[in-house]
Protein backbone atom coordinates (compact mmCIF):
# COMPACT_ATOMS: atom_id res chain seq x y z
CA UNK A 1 0.00 0.00 0.00
CA UNK A 2 1.34 3.46 -0.91
CA UNK A 3 1.15 5.92 1.95
CA UNK A 4 1.74 9.68 2.08
CA UNK A 5 3.23 10.50 5.49
CA UNK A 6 4.86 13.42 7.25
CA UNK A 7 7.96 11.64 8.51
CA UNK A 8 10.39 9.05 7.35
CA UNK A 9 12.55 6.73 9.36
CA UNK A 10 16.18 5.90 9.26
CA UNK A 11 15.83 2.78 11.37
CA UNK A 12 19.19 2.40 12.99
CA UNK A 13 18.75 -0.72 15.07
CA UNK A 14 21.91 -1.66 16.87
CA UNK A 15 22.59 -4.12 19.64
CA UNK A 16 24.20 -1.88 22.23
CA UNK A 17 25.27 -4.40 24.81
CA UNK A 18 24.31 -7.13 27.17
CA UNK A 19 23.95 -5.69 30.64
CA UNK A 20 22.65 -6.55 34.08
CA UNK A 21 20.45 -4.00 35.81
CA UNK A 22 19.33 -6.30 38.64
CA UNK A 23 20.68 -6.31 42.19
CA UNK A 24 23.70 -8.49 42.82
CA UNK A 25 23.42 -11.95 44.39
CA UNK A 26 25.73 -14.90 44.97
CA UNK A 27 25.96 -15.46 41.20
CA UNK A 28 26.69 -11.86 40.19
CA UNK A 29 30.22 -12.31 38.98
CA UNK A 30 31.74 -12.89 35.54
CA UNK A 31 30.49 -15.81 33.50
CA UNK A 32 33.98 -17.27 33.40
CA UNK A 33 34.79 -19.34 36.51
CA UNK A 34 31.20 -19.69 37.79
CA UNK A 35 30.56 -23.29 39.04
CA UNK A 36 27.04 -23.27 37.54
CA UNK A 37 26.18 -23.69 33.86
CA UNK A 38 25.05 -20.14 33.12
CA UNK A 39 22.89 -19.25 30.13
CA UNK A 40 23.54 -15.83 28.64
CA UNK A 41 23.58 -13.52 25.65
CA UNK A 42 27.12 -12.86 24.44
CA UNK A 43 28.91 -10.42 26.73
CA UNK A 44 29.38 -6.87 25.47
CA UNK A 45 33.10 -7.36 26.15
CA UNK A 46 33.28 -9.95 23.40
CA UNK A 47 33.27 -8.89 19.77
CA UNK A 48 30.63 -10.96 18.06
CA UNK A 49 29.28 -9.80 14.67
CA UNK A 50 26.00 -11.60 15.32
CA UNK A 51 25.39 -9.26 18.25
CA UNK A 52 26.07 -6.07 16.34
CA UNK A 53 23.11 -5.52 14.06
CA UNK A 54 22.06 -2.42 12.15
CA UNK A 55 19.32 -1.77 9.63
CA UNK A 56 18.41 1.20 7.45
CA UNK A 57 14.78 1.78 6.68
CA UNK A 58 13.77 5.05 4.96
CA UNK A 59 10.27 6.34 5.02
CA UNK A 60 9.43 8.18 1.80
CA UNK A 61 6.28 9.50 0.19
CA UNK A 62 5.68 6.07 -1.34
CA UNK A 63 6.19 4.11 1.86
CA UNK A 64 9.03 2.24 3.53
CA UNK A 65 12.12 1.42 1.52
CA UNK A 66 14.48 -1.22 2.88
CA UNK A 67 14.43 -4.62 4.51
CA UNK A 68 12.27 -5.54 7.46
CA UNK A 69 14.21 -5.18 10.71
CA UNK A 70 15.06 -8.63 12.06
CA UNK A 71 16.91 -9.10 15.37
CA UNK A 72 18.32 -12.60 15.89
CA UNK A 73 20.09 -13.29 19.18
CA UNK A 74 21.83 -16.65 19.74
CA UNK A 75 22.13 -17.97 23.29
CA UNK A 76 25.29 -19.41 24.84
CA UNK A 77 26.18 -21.47 27.93
CA UNK A 78 29.34 -21.56 30.03
CA UNK A 79 29.47 -25.35 29.71
CA UNK A 80 28.46 -27.79 27.03
CA UNK A 81 24.90 -29.00 27.54
CA UNK A 82 24.66 -32.47 29.10
CA UNK A 83 21.13 -32.70 27.73
CA UNK A 84 18.99 -30.52 25.49
CA UNK A 85 18.30 -27.13 27.10
CA UNK A 86 15.41 -24.79 26.22
CA UNK A 87 15.93 -21.08 26.93
CA UNK A 88 12.99 -18.65 27.12
CA UNK A 89 13.07 -14.88 26.39
CA UNK A 90 10.71 -11.92 26.22
CA UNK A 91 10.63 -8.21 25.41
CA UNK A 92 10.58 -6.49 28.80
CA UNK A 93 9.61 -2.82 28.39
CA UNK A 94 9.71 -2.32 32.15
CA UNK A 95 13.51 -2.15 31.88
CA UNK A 96 13.51 0.98 29.66
CA UNK A 97 13.10 3.43 32.56
CA UNK A 98 15.85 1.72 34.56
CA UNK A 99 18.18 1.83 31.55
CA UNK A 100 17.52 5.55 31.06
CA UNK A 101 18.18 6.30 34.73
CA UNK A 102 21.42 4.32 34.74
CA UNK A 103 22.75 5.72 31.46
CA UNK A 104 21.30 9.23 31.38
CA UNK A 105 19.31 8.56 28.21
CA UNK A 106 15.70 9.23 27.22
CA UNK A 107 14.61 6.25 25.14
CA UNK A 108 10.95 5.37 24.67
CA UNK A 109 9.58 1.85 24.98
CA UNK A 110 8.32 0.29 21.76
CA UNK A 111 4.53 0.20 21.40
CA UNK A 112 3.34 -3.36 21.95
CA UNK A 113 1.89 -3.54 18.45
CA UNK A 114 5.10 -2.31 16.75
CA UNK A 115 7.20 -5.45 17.24
CA UNK A 116 6.63 -9.17 16.89
CA UNK A 117 8.32 -11.90 18.93
CA UNK A 118 8.81 -14.46 16.19
CA UNK A 119 10.74 -16.95 18.33
CA UNK A 120 10.88 -16.75 22.12
CA UNK A 121 12.66 -20.09 22.75
CA UNK A 122 16.21 -21.05 21.76
CA UNK A 123 17.63 -24.59 21.98
CA UNK A 124 21.08 -25.76 23.09
CA UNK A 125 21.59 -29.34 21.94
CA UNK A 126 23.52 -32.01 23.86
CA UNK A 127 27.26 -31.36 23.76
CA UNK A 128 26.86 -27.77 22.48
CA UNK A 129 27.46 -24.45 24.22
CA UNK A 130 25.64 -22.26 21.65
CA UNK A 131 22.04 -22.52 20.55
CA UNK A 132 21.26 -23.98 17.16
CA UNK A 133 18.68 -21.25 16.65
CA UNK A 134 18.12 -17.71 17.93
CA UNK A 135 15.69 -15.65 19.90
CA UNK A 136 14.05 -13.60 17.14
CA UNK A 137 12.21 -10.27 17.28
CA UNK A 138 10.99 -8.45 14.19
CA UNK A 139 9.89 -4.88 13.60
CA UNK A 140 7.92 -5.05 10.33
CA UNK A 141 8.42 -2.07 8.03
CA UNK A 142 4.71 -1.31 7.92
CA UNK A 143 4.73 -0.84 11.72
CA UNK A 144 7.13 2.11 11.60
CA UNK A 145 4.14 4.31 10.84
CA UNK A 146 3.15 3.98 14.52
CA UNK A 147 6.43 5.46 15.78
CA UNK A 148 6.26 9.15 16.66
CA UNK A 149 9.21 9.60 19.03
CA UNK A 150 12.88 10.19 18.29
CA UNK A 151 14.48 7.13 19.94
CA UNK A 152 13.19 3.75 21.03
CA UNK A 153 14.74 1.00 23.15
CA UNK A 154 13.94 -2.70 22.75
CA UNK A 155 15.09 -4.81 25.78
CA UNK A 156 15.17 -8.57 25.07
CA UNK A 157 15.55 -10.48 28.37
CA UNK A 158 16.24 -14.16 29.10
CA UNK A 159 13.55 -15.31 31.56
CA UNK A 160 13.96 -19.02 32.29
CA UNK A 161 15.74 -22.27 31.39
CA UNK A 162 14.30 -25.77 30.87
CA UNK A 163 17.14 -28.17 31.67
CA UNK A 164 20.50 -28.09 33.39
CA UNK A 165 21.39 -24.39 33.55
CA UNK A 166 20.57 -21.03 35.09
CA UNK A 167 20.02 -17.59 33.50
CA UNK A 168 23.06 -15.38 34.00
CA UNK A 169 22.43 -12.42 36.26
CA UNK A 170 25.01 -10.23 34.57
CA UNK A 171 24.35 -11.01 30.91
CA UNK A 172 20.67 -11.74 30.62
CA UNK A 173 19.48 -8.75 28.58
CA UNK A 174 20.27 -7.43 25.11
CA UNK A 175 19.39 -3.84 24.26
CA UNK A 176 18.60 -2.56 20.79
CA UNK A 177 17.81 0.98 19.63
CA UNK A 178 15.77 2.41 16.80
CA UNK A 179 16.27 6.07 15.95
CA UNK A 180 13.52 7.88 14.06
CA UNK A 181 14.67 10.37 11.45
CA UNK A 182 12.22 13.10 10.49
CA UNK A 183 12.23 15.04 7.23
CA UNK A 184 14.31 18.14 7.72
CA UNK A 185 16.83 16.56 10.08
CA UNK A 186 19.18 16.52 7.11
CA UNK A 187 18.31 19.02 4.40
CA UNK A 188 19.42 18.98 0.77
CA UNK A 189 20.49 22.24 -0.89
CA UNK A 190 18.19 23.25 -3.73
CA UNK A 191 19.14 25.77 -6.41
CA UNK A 192 18.25 26.84 -9.93
CA UNK A 193 19.24 24.04 -12.30
CA UNK A 194 22.49 24.98 -14.00
CA UNK A 195 22.43 28.35 -12.28
CA UNK A 196 25.39 30.45 -11.19
CA UNK A 197 25.87 32.97 -8.40
CA UNK A 198 23.14 35.58 -8.96
CA UNK A 199 23.00 34.39 -12.57
CA UNK A 200 20.95 36.09 -15.28
CA UNK A 201 19.06 34.77 -18.28
CA UNK A 202 17.48 36.57 -21.22
CA UNK A 203 14.07 36.50 -22.79
CA UNK A 204 14.43 37.31 -26.49
CA UNK A 205 12.14 39.96 -27.95
CA UNK A 206 12.98 39.04 -31.55
CA UNK A 207 9.96 36.77 -32.07
CA UNK A 208 7.07 37.26 -29.67
CA UNK A 209 5.61 35.54 -27.81
CA UNK A 210 8.96 34.34 -26.41
CA UNK A 211 9.35 31.86 -23.55
CA UNK A 212 12.00 30.87 -21.04
CA UNK A 213 11.72 27.78 -18.81
CA UNK A 214 13.75 26.67 -15.82
CA UNK A 215 13.71 24.10 -13.02
CA UNK A 216 15.08 23.66 -9.51
CA UNK A 217 17.53 20.89 -8.59
CA UNK A 218 18.31 19.32 -5.23
CA UNK A 219 21.90 18.45 -4.37
CA UNK A 220 20.90 14.81 -3.92
CA UNK A 221 17.96 12.56 -4.71
CA UNK A 222 15.07 13.40 -2.42
CA UNK A 223 13.66 10.85 0.04
CA UNK A 224 10.06 11.90 -0.50
CA UNK A 225 8.14 14.26 -2.75
CA UNK A 226 9.55 17.74 -2.08
CA UNK A 227 8.07 21.04 -3.19
CA UNK A 228 9.64 24.33 -4.26
CA UNK A 229 7.33 27.33 -4.49
CA UNK A 230 8.51 30.28 -6.57
CA UNK A 231 7.29 33.86 -6.67
CA UNK A 232 7.96 36.99 -8.72
CA UNK A 233 9.84 39.42 -6.46
CA UNK A 234 10.59 42.74 -8.15
CA UNK A 235 12.28 44.07 -5.01
CA UNK A 236 15.27 41.87 -5.84
CA UNK A 237 16.15 44.12 -8.80
CA UNK A 238 17.61 46.69 -6.40
CA UNK A 239 19.46 43.91 -4.57
CA UNK A 240 20.96 42.71 -7.85
CA UNK A 241 21.95 46.20 -9.00
CA UNK A 242 23.64 46.93 -5.66
CA UNK A 243 25.58 43.67 -5.50
CA UNK A 244 26.38 43.14 -9.18
CA UNK A 245 26.80 46.70 -10.39
CA UNK A 246 23.77 46.67 -12.69
CA UNK A 247 21.27 49.35 -13.66
CA UNK A 248 18.25 47.22 -14.48
CA UNK A 249 14.66 48.42 -14.19
CA UNK A 250 12.01 46.14 -12.69
CA UNK A 251 9.63 44.80 -15.32
CA UNK A 252 6.39 46.68 -14.65
CA UNK A 253 3.45 44.85 -13.11
CA UNK A 254 1.32 45.63 -16.16
CA UNK A 255 3.82 44.06 -18.58
CA UNK A 256 2.31 41.47 -20.92
CA UNK A 257 4.04 38.51 -19.31
CA UNK A 258 2.70 35.14 -18.17
CA UNK A 259 4.35 33.01 -15.47
CA UNK A 260 3.22 29.38 -15.16
CA UNK A 261 4.12 26.51 -12.84
CA UNK A 262 5.32 28.46 -9.80
CA UNK A 263 4.43 25.54 -7.53
CA UNK A 264 6.95 22.86 -8.48
CA UNK A 265 7.55 19.34 -7.23
CA UNK A 266 10.66 17.17 -7.07
CA UNK A 267 9.39 13.56 -7.15
CA UNK A 268 10.75 11.02 -4.67
CA UNK A 269 14.03 9.53 -5.88
CA UNK A 270 14.65 12.43 -8.31
CA UNK A 271 16.66 15.67 -8.15
CA UNK A 272 14.98 17.98 -10.67
CA UNK A 273 11.65 19.75 -10.27
CA UNK A 274 8.85 20.39 -12.69
CA UNK A 275 9.28 23.45 -14.96
CA UNK A 276 8.49 27.10 -14.41
CA UNK A 277 7.65 28.81 -17.71
CA UNK A 278 7.84 32.56 -18.32
CA UNK A 279 6.33 33.94 -21.53
CA UNK A 280 6.72 37.50 -22.80
CA UNK A 281 3.64 37.90 -25.00
CA UNK A 282 4.22 41.42 -26.31
CA UNK A 283 6.08 44.66 -25.61
CA UNK A 284 2.95 46.40 -24.38
CA UNK A 285 3.58 48.89 -21.56
CA UNK A 286 7.37 48.67 -22.02
CA UNK A 287 9.60 51.62 -22.95
CA UNK A 288 12.19 51.54 -25.73
CA UNK A 289 15.77 51.95 -24.62
CA UNK A 290 15.17 50.20 -21.29
CA UNK A 291 16.69 46.98 -20.00
CA UNK A 292 14.22 45.32 -17.66
CA UNK A 293 14.65 42.60 -15.08
CA UNK A 294 12.12 40.11 -13.68
CA UNK A 295 13.42 38.15 -10.66
CA UNK A 296 11.69 34.84 -9.91
CA UNK A 297 12.86 33.44 -6.60
CA UNK A 298 12.20 30.55 -4.25
CA UNK A 299 9.53 31.65 -1.79
CA UNK A 300 9.22 28.41 0.15
CA UNK A 301 10.72 24.93 0.09
CA UNK A 302 9.45 21.81 1.83
CA UNK A 303 11.01 20.41 4.97
CA UNK A 304 13.66 18.21 3.34
CA UNK A 305 15.19 21.10 1.38
CA UNK A 306 17.00 24.36 2.00
CA UNK A 307 17.36 27.08 -0.62
CA UNK A 308 20.97 27.81 -1.54
CA UNK A 309 21.56 31.52 -1.05
CA UNK A 310 22.12 33.55 -4.24
CA UNK A 311 21.59 30.41 -6.34
CA UNK A 312 17.84 30.38 -5.70
CA UNK A 313 16.72 33.13 -8.08
CA UNK A 314 16.40 33.48 -11.84
CA UNK A 315 17.07 37.08 -12.86
CA UNK A 316 15.34 37.32 -16.24
CA UNK A 317 16.44 40.18 -18.48
CA UNK A 318 14.24 41.77 -21.13
CA UNK A 319 16.39 44.10 -23.24
CA UNK A 320 14.22 46.52 -25.23
CA UNK A 321 16.72 48.65 -27.18
CA UNK A 322 15.77 51.98 -28.64
CA UNK A 323 15.28 51.76 -32.40
CA UNK A 324 16.82 54.60 -34.39
CA UNK A 325 14.63 55.52 -37.33
CA UNK A 326 16.78 55.74 -40.50
CA UNK A 327 16.98 59.17 -42.10
CA UNK A 328 18.02 57.55 -45.35
CA UNK A 329 16.86 54.20 -46.77
CA UNK A 330 20.49 53.12 -47.00
CA UNK A 331 21.30 53.78 -43.35
CA UNK A 332 21.72 50.83 -41.02
CA UNK A 333 19.91 50.70 -37.68
CA UNK A 334 22.15 49.51 -34.83
CA UNK A 335 20.66 47.25 -32.14
CA UNK A 336 17.69 46.25 -34.23
CA UNK A 337 15.18 44.24 -32.13
CA UNK A 338 15.35 41.52 -34.78
CA UNK A 339 18.93 40.85 -33.73
CA UNK A 340 20.44 42.29 -36.90
CA UNK A 341 23.71 44.16 -36.42
CA UNK A 342 26.42 46.04 -38.27
CA UNK A 343 30.07 45.09 -37.80
CA UNK A 344 33.46 46.62 -38.50
CA UNK A 345 34.93 45.26 -41.75
CA UNK A 346 38.74 45.15 -41.42
CA UNK A 347 39.55 43.60 -44.80
CA UNK A 348 41.45 46.73 -45.89
CA UNK A 349 44.96 46.52 -44.39
CA UNK A 350 45.35 50.30 -44.84
CA UNK A 351 43.09 50.71 -41.81
CA UNK A 352 45.43 48.78 -39.51
CA UNK A 353 46.81 50.88 -36.68
CA UNK A 354 46.88 51.36 -32.89
CA UNK A 355 44.84 53.53 -30.59
CA UNK A 356 46.25 54.40 -27.16
CA UNK A 357 44.28 55.71 -24.21
CA UNK A 358 45.39 58.49 -21.90
CA UNK A 359 47.72 57.33 -19.14
CA UNK A 360 45.00 57.86 -16.54
CA UNK A 361 42.86 55.31 -18.37
CA UNK A 362 45.50 52.59 -18.53
CA UNK A 363 44.74 49.67 -16.26
CA UNK A 364 46.75 46.79 -14.74
CA UNK A 365 44.83 43.51 -15.04
CA UNK A 366 45.83 40.48 -12.97
CA UNK A 367 42.46 38.80 -13.58
CA UNK A 368 40.64 39.45 -16.82
CA UNK A 369 38.34 38.41 -19.61
CA UNK A 370 39.07 39.68 -23.12
CA UNK A 371 36.36 39.13 -25.73
CA UNK A 372 35.92 39.77 -29.42
CA UNK A 373 33.55 38.43 -32.05
CA UNK A 374 34.92 37.58 -35.50
CA UNK A 375 33.72 36.43 -38.91
CA UNK A 376 36.38 35.56 -41.51
CA UNK A 377 35.45 35.75 -45.17
CA UNK A 378 38.40 33.49 -45.89
CA UNK A 379 41.28 31.91 -43.98
CA UNK A 380 44.60 31.66 -45.79
CA UNK A 381 48.14 32.33 -44.64
CA UNK A 382 48.74 34.35 -41.50
CA UNK A 383 45.92 36.75 -40.67
CA UNK A 384 46.08 38.92 -37.57
CA UNK A 385 42.90 40.70 -36.56
CA UNK A 386 43.03 42.25 -33.08
CA UNK A 387 45.21 43.00 -30.05
CA UNK A 388 44.47 44.40 -26.61
CA UNK A 389 47.61 46.52 -26.45
CA UNK A 390 49.92 47.22 -23.57
CA UNK A 391 52.54 45.53 -21.43
CA UNK A 392 52.16 41.83 -22.29
CA UNK A 393 49.91 42.56 -25.26
CA UNK A 394 47.14 40.01 -25.82
CA UNK A 395 47.01 39.32 -29.56
CA UNK A 396 44.85 37.09 -31.77
CA UNK A 397 45.66 35.73 -35.24
CA UNK A 398 45.22 32.75 -37.55
CA UNK A 399 47.68 30.78 -39.64
CA UNK A 400 50.82 30.57 -37.50
CA UNK A 401 52.67 27.33 -38.21
CA UNK A 402 51.05 26.86 -41.60
CA UNK A 403 47.55 25.97 -40.33
CA UNK A 404 45.32 28.69 -41.76
CA UNK A 405 42.22 27.92 -39.69
CA UNK A 406 43.97 27.50 -36.35
CA UNK A 407 43.68 30.36 -33.85
CA UNK A 408 46.76 31.55 -31.99
CA UNK A 409 46.53 33.78 -28.94
CA UNK A 410 49.71 35.40 -27.63
CA UNK A 411 50.05 36.90 -24.17
CA UNK A 412 53.50 38.45 -24.37
CA UNK A 413 56.89 37.34 -23.07
CA UNK A 414 56.97 34.45 -25.52
CA UNK A 415 53.73 32.96 -24.23
CA UNK A 416 52.00 31.66 -27.36
CA UNK A 417 49.02 29.33 -27.27
CA UNK A 418 46.74 27.64 -29.80
CA UNK A 419 43.03 26.89 -29.75
CA UNK A 420 41.80 23.41 -30.60
CA UNK A 421 38.69 24.53 -32.50
CA UNK A 422 38.79 24.20 -36.28
CA UNK A 423 37.44 27.52 -37.53
CA UNK A 424 35.39 27.94 -40.68
CA UNK A 425 34.99 31.07 -42.81
CA UNK A 426 31.58 32.61 -43.24
CA UNK A 427 30.29 32.30 -39.66
CA UNK A 428 30.54 34.30 -36.47
CA UNK A 429 32.55 33.13 -33.45
CA UNK A 430 32.74 34.73 -30.02
CA UNK A 431 36.26 34.41 -28.58
CA UNK A 432 36.70 34.81 -24.83
CA UNK A 433 40.07 34.62 -23.09
CA UNK A 434 40.06 34.48 -19.28
CA UNK A 435 42.84 34.54 -16.69
CA UNK A 436 42.24 33.86 -12.98
CA UNK A 437 45.78 34.19 -11.67
CA UNK A 438 46.83 30.64 -12.49
CA UNK A 439 44.85 29.41 -15.50
CA UNK A 440 44.60 30.96 -18.95
CA UNK A 441 41.46 29.63 -20.62
CA UNK A 442 40.14 30.10 -24.15
CA UNK A 443 36.42 29.79 -24.83
CA UNK A 444 34.77 29.66 -28.24
CA UNK A 445 31.07 30.59 -28.21
CA UNK A 446 31.09 30.15 -24.45
CA UNK A 447 32.46 26.60 -24.56
CA UNK A 448 35.89 25.84 -23.09
CA UNK A 449 38.37 25.21 -25.90
CA UNK A 450 41.74 25.00 -24.18
CA UNK A 451 43.46 25.83 -20.91
CA UNK A 452 47.04 26.40 -19.80
CA UNK A 453 48.70 26.91 -16.44
CA UNK A 454 50.23 30.41 -16.40
CA UNK A 455 51.40 31.84 -13.09
CA UNK A 456 52.40 35.35 -12.02
CA UNK A 457 50.97 36.92 -15.16
CA UNK A 458 49.46 40.35 -15.61
CA UNK A 459 48.87 42.77 -18.44
CA UNK A 460 48.61 46.54 -18.62
CA UNK A 461 45.66 47.46 -20.84
CA UNK A 462 46.71 50.60 -22.72
CA UNK A 463 44.87 50.49 -26.03
CA UNK A 464 43.84 48.38 -29.01
CA UNK A 465 45.34 47.38 -32.33
CA UNK A 466 43.23 46.48 -35.34
CA UNK A 467 44.98 44.06 -37.68
CA UNK A 468 48.78 43.77 -37.96
CA UNK A 469 50.04 47.35 -38.09
CA UNK A 470 53.79 46.93 -37.55
CA UNK A 471 56.25 47.96 -40.27
CA UNK A 472 55.64 46.27 -43.62
CA UNK A 473 53.48 43.41 -42.34
CA UNK A 474 49.91 44.76 -42.74
CA UNK A 475 49.45 43.58 -46.32
CA UNK A 476 51.05 40.17 -45.67
CA UNK A 477 48.95 39.41 -42.58
CA UNK A 478 45.63 40.87 -43.68
CA UNK A 479 42.47 39.52 -42.11
CA UNK A 480 39.64 39.45 -44.60
CA UNK A 481 36.59 39.62 -42.41
CA UNK A 482 34.71 41.54 -39.74
CA UNK A 483 34.88 42.10 -35.99
CA UNK A 484 32.26 43.03 -33.41
CA UNK A 485 31.52 43.07 -29.66
CA UNK A 486 35.03 43.75 -28.30
CA UNK A 487 35.13 43.83 -24.49
CA UNK A 488 37.59 44.16 -21.62
CA UNK A 489 36.66 42.88 -18.15
CA UNK A 490 38.67 43.06 -14.92
CA UNK A 491 37.22 39.77 -13.67
CA UNK A 492 36.84 36.19 -14.87
CA UNK A 493 33.44 35.47 -16.39
CA UNK A 494 31.99 32.01 -15.83
CA UNK A 495 30.76 29.80 -18.67
CA UNK A 496 27.14 30.72 -18.07
CA UNK A 497 27.95 34.44 -18.39
CA UNK A 498 30.02 33.80 -21.51
CA UNK A 499 27.20 31.94 -23.23
CA UNK A 500 24.71 34.55 -22.10
CA UNK A 501 26.82 37.33 -23.63
CA UNK A 502 27.41 35.90 -27.10
CA UNK A 503 25.12 38.50 -28.69
CA UNK A 504 25.50 41.42 -26.28
CA UNK A 505 25.95 42.30 -22.61
CA UNK A 506 24.61 44.95 -20.31
CA UNK A 507 27.03 47.92 -20.54
CA UNK A 508 26.68 48.34 -16.77
CA UNK A 509 27.72 44.76 -15.99
CA UNK A 510 30.02 44.31 -13.00
CA UNK A 511 33.68 44.37 -13.96
CA UNK A 512 33.14 45.56 -17.54
CA UNK A 513 35.97 48.03 -18.16
CA UNK A 514 35.43 48.82 -21.85
CA UNK A 515 32.86 47.71 -24.43
CA UNK A 516 32.98 48.48 -28.13
CA UNK A 517 29.95 47.10 -29.93
CA UNK A 518 31.51 48.18 -33.27
CA UNK A 519 28.03 48.42 -34.74
CA UNK A 520 27.90 52.13 -35.54
CA UNK A 521 27.48 51.32 -39.23
CA UNK A 522 29.15 54.55 -40.34
CA UNK A 523 31.95 56.90 -39.38
CA UNK A 524 35.16 56.15 -37.52
CA UNK A 525 34.28 56.70 -33.86
CA UNK A 526 33.92 53.43 -31.96
CA UNK A 527 31.92 54.24 -28.86
CA UNK A 528 32.59 52.74 -25.44
CA UNK A 529 29.14 51.58 -24.37
CA UNK A 530 30.12 51.50 -20.67
CA UNK A 531 30.56 55.26 -20.45
CA UNK A 532 33.95 54.66 -18.82
CA UNK A 533 35.74 56.86 -21.32
CA UNK A 534 37.37 54.33 -23.65
CA UNK A 535 35.80 55.61 -26.88
CA UNK A 536 38.14 55.15 -29.87
CA UNK A 537 38.73 57.79 -32.57
CA UNK A 538 40.34 56.18 -35.62
CA UNK A 539 41.52 59.56 -36.92
CA UNK A 540 43.99 59.65 -34.02
CA UNK A 541 46.10 56.48 -34.28
CA UNK A 542 49.74 55.37 -34.17
CA UNK A 543 51.88 52.75 -35.84
CA UNK A 544 55.53 51.89 -36.35
CA UNK A 545 56.02 52.42 -40.06
CA UNK A 546 59.48 50.78 -40.03
CA UNK A 547 60.95 47.96 -37.94
CA UNK A 548 63.51 50.30 -36.39
CA UNK A 549 60.97 52.89 -35.27
CA UNK A 550 60.38 53.03 -31.52
CA UNK A 551 56.91 52.72 -29.99
CA UNK A 552 54.43 54.21 -30.36
CA UNK A 553 55.71 55.06 -33.83
CA UNK A 554 54.22 57.59 -36.21
CA UNK A 555 51.08 59.57 -35.42
CA UNK A 556 48.51 58.94 -38.17
CA UNK A 557 45.43 61.06 -38.78
CA UNK A 558 44.11 59.43 -41.94
CA UNK A 559 43.37 55.80 -41.08
CA UNK A 560 39.68 56.67 -40.75
CA UNK A 561 39.54 56.92 -44.54
CA UNK A 562 39.99 53.15 -44.81
CA UNK A 563 37.32 52.09 -42.34
CA UNK A 564 34.66 49.77 -43.76
CA UNK A 565 31.35 48.48 -42.43
CA UNK A 566 29.76 45.07 -42.81
CA UNK A 567 25.97 45.30 -43.08
CA UNK A 568 25.33 41.78 -44.32
CA UNK A 569 21.80 40.44 -43.95
CA UNK A 570 23.31 37.36 -42.33
CA UNK A 571 24.59 39.41 -39.38
CA UNK A 572 21.93 38.32 -36.91
CA UNK A 573 22.34 37.39 -33.27
CA UNK A 574 19.33 36.76 -31.04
Amino acid sequence: MIMKINKYILGLLTLIGVLNLQSCDSESYDVEGNPNNLIYFTSSKITTPANSLSFNVDWTSIGALGDEVVVKLPVKSTRSAEKTIKVHAEVDNSLVALYNTTNGTSYEAFPADAYKIVKSIATLETGKNQSVDSIEVRVPAENFITLNKREYLLPVRLTSVDGSGKVSVQNNTAWATVKVKYPGDVKSDVSITGGTYMGTSKVSIANLPSSYSFTASAASRVQQDETVTFEVDRSLVAYYNTNRGGSYVALPTNADVTVEGLNTTIPVGEQKSSEVKVTLNSLANLTEGTTYMLPITMKEVSIGLQAKANYNTVYLIVDYPKVTVPTDPGDYTPDDPSGKFAALDISNSQSYSNYYFAEAKQKVLTNFTYEIKINAKELSGISRFFSFNGSNTVMFRFGEGGVANRLQYCTGAGKNHFATTTFEPGRWYMLSLTYNGSKLTMYVDGVKDSEQTVTSYSTVFKGVEIGMSWAGYPSSQVFKGSISEARVWDRVLNEYELVDGICRVDPKSQGLVAYWKLNEGSGYIFHDATGNGYTIDWSDTWRCVTESEADPGTHLTDRQNYIGWDKSESNICK
